[in-house]
């Protein structure tokens, strides 16, 4: 069925997937620990049961993170580009008053 060079052929490839299913693994461990926290600190026990309950690998997550938690995550990119713009406004007027 197989040759030796083609078994060979496919091993090689092996430790590539299994890189990447690993990292693939990790992300989805990281998104689904923040989520639970978010929404257990929110109070948002339907959120809590669906993200501890169903495996989407990390679509569901993603989706509670940035649309539906208490400050969802596009809201804080928002304040933070803000927050920079601000501080080298004021920056600039402290330069400019210091001469």
């Amino acid at each position: 069925m197989f040759t030796k060079t083609q078994i060979f052929e496919y091993w090689s490839i092996f430790p590539i997937l299994a890189s990447f299913v690993f990292l693939l693994f990790l992300v989805d461990i990281v998104l689904r620990a923040v989520s639970l926290w978010r929404a257990a600190r929110a109070n948002q026990i339907l959120w809590f049961i669906a993200l501890l309950l169903f495996n989407t690998m990390s679509i569901l997550p993603i989706i509670y993170l940035v649309f539906f938690s208490q400050e969802p995550l596009y809201q804080t990119w928002q304040k933070q580009a803000s927050k920079q713009t601000s501080v080298k406004a004021k920056s600039k007027t402290k330069k400019r008053l210091a001469r």
